[in-house]
């Protein structure tokens, strides 16, 4: 058998034929940054300067992949040589190292490979076409970055490179992308590394909420039906993280936005589950999510069917009532009269309604900002106006001189919350429902004379602050009246103030009763 040396020989002797692996790795690595990645994926012209800057990329300090980007930068930006060959081995050389340091976890490289990739596709025109598939996923990605220097850089750069044509770049690299956000949404963390939690965790929710940014209706809708498919992919609605439970109901008004919205059973489980969310970034999106679905429920049955509305919807419901909607009260309660009002009547039987309108005012003294207040007692009214007007209940008139005592007494709203509201549905039923309009003026009145009675009856600095809120009341209520704007001739006709649309005489019995009883 002959002998074979490996290795270097000494003297002037010529190498041997055969590599030891470690020596054919070094050289693949010599051009490339990755193991295997050789100089078959790099252009024979690629400049040397930047097959170093590559070799520092692929470090693990991050000030040293940070320099790295700099130096690509420089390169890309230096006046005096010829870049045409330079940005096309760039073209076939840098997607693969892009991809990649797009979910670096230093926020400051993947800024800067944004910058380098913007760069490229200015440099080369059209002539990148060709390798927009592989570029514009990871940069169309970045633009949902929580790191905002990131995802600004990104934004503003797409809009300089495609001027108003962006949408049409997304339907170019539609099934790329999914495929990329999928992948960034379906990742793993490592058993026991907190790191690796928080870093798949950025990449889940950066991955959902790029998905809703760009989902498109109609026929350039975004096809995510393998993400829909997966198990796991529904259980992120009741994920630990917030950020990531914000971005699932961020896709799910997106995708619910469709006219024929797939998977609606699953979308009707997971978010009617939810109503009991407090967290202030996820609310906005779960009730915009919520009112999209209670829409689809009039034509779609399975909206409700999918969801168990006694042990899964009505739980949240009273959970987010009686905490006076977590403090997001201009959020929430806009949306409590299309609940109650398309909510199925098969499913409200029994109290029901009974305690929905209990657990809203025992929610309503937990709400201490007043902007919350006032959207409270607003829903409130139109809740009790539409319960009613369609004969859902049949104490709608003690429940507004609860919430009048209750004002009066200082345990929940002031009398400029309950104002307007309540000026505006006595208005209304004047115009629309006489019988009721008695009745609640009735219900007002004797607030007024209750109150006014326990003042009379004892002189106390309690019982005279209640008196005054009833005068504060009125007060606001007048000021209701009064024309809003500016007026800037009286004997302009095109602005005419009716009588029919006001409430004087109420407003001057109301403050007869407060100072005759006085």
């Amino acid at each position: 058998f002959q002998t074979v040396e490996m290795g270097r020989q000494k003297g002037n002797a010529e190498r041997s034929k055969y590599k030891t692996a470690s020596s054919a790795t070094f050289e693949q690595n010599q051009t490339g940054f990755f193991t295997g990645f050789g100089q078959e994926q790099l252009d024979q012209d690629l400049d040397p300067r930047l097959r170093v800057a590559f070799r520092k990329s692929a470090k693990k300090d991050a000030t040293t992949r940070i320099k790295a980007c700099e130096e690509i930068l420089g390169i890309l930006q230096d006046k005096e040589s010829d870049l045409t060959t330079t940005i096309s081995a760039m073209l076939k050389a840098w997607p693969r190292y892009y991809s990649k340091s797009v979910s670096d976890h230093e926020p400051r490289v993947r800024s800067q490979s944004h910058n380098v990739t913007l760069r490229v596709l200015q440099l080369s025109g059209k002539q990148s076409a060709p390798y927009l598939k592989n570029i514009m996923p990871p940069l169309i990605y970045g633009t949902s970055d929580e790191y905002s220097i990131s995802s600004t850089t990104c934004s503003k750069g797409l809009d300089l490179v495609f001027p108003e044509k962006i949408m049409q770049v997304v339907s170019h690299v539609s099934s790329e992308l999914v495929s990329y956000c999928t992948e960034m949404v379906l990742k793993k963390p490592e058993r026991g590394s907190i790191d690796s939690e928080l870093e798949v965790n950025r990449l889940i929710s950066q991955g959902l909420r790029c998905l809703a940014k760009y989902n498109q209706t109609g026929k350039d809708a975004l096809d995510i039906t393998s993400l829909l498919d997966s198990k796991s992919f529904w259980k992120l609605s009741r994920h630990k993280d917030s950020s990531i439970r914000a971005g699932f109901f961020e896709l799910a008004v997106a995708k619910l936005q469709e006219n024929e919205a797939s998977h609606i059973c699953e979308w009707s489980k997971a978010v009617l589950s939810s109503l009991a969310e407090n967290e202030p970034n996820c609310v906005r999106p779960l009730w915009a999510a919520v009112l999209l679905l209670l829409n689809k429920s009039k034509n779609d049955p399975a909206v409700f069917e999918a969801v168990n509305f006694l042990k899964a919807f009505v739980p949240g419901l009273w959970t987010v009532l009686r905490a006076g909607g977590f403090g997001c009260g201009t959020i929430i309660y806009p949306h409590m009269l299309p609940l109650i009002a398309k909510i199925p009547t098969n499913l409200t039987g029994g109290p029901f309604h009974e305690n929905f309108f209990s657990n809203y005012l025992e929610g309503m003294r937990e709400i201490e900002a007043k902007v919350d207040l006032k959207a409270a007692v607003s829903a409130l009214l139109e809740c009790l106006q539409y319960a009613q007007v369609n004969k859902i209940i049949s104490n709608s008139f003690e429940i507004v001189s609860d919430l009048l005592m209750e004002c009066i007494n200082g345990k929940s709203c002031a009398p400029i919350e309950a104002a307007k509201p309540l000026y505006n549905l006595m208005l209304q039923w004047r115009d629309s429902h006489q019988d009721y309009f008695k009745e609640l003026m009735e219900a007002v009145e004797n607030c007024f004379e209750s109150t006014i009675s326990d003042f009379g009856r004892k002189v106390s600095e309690e019982n005279s602050a209640r008196v005054k809120k009833c005068i504060e009341l009125v007060k606001h209520m007048v000021n209701c009246d009064r024309p809003r704007g500016v007026v800037f001739d009286k004997t302009d006709n095109k602005r005419p103030e009716l009588a029919a649309g006001k409430l004087k005489d109420e407003m001057v019995i109301l403050m007869g009763i407060l100072v005759s009883k006085s």
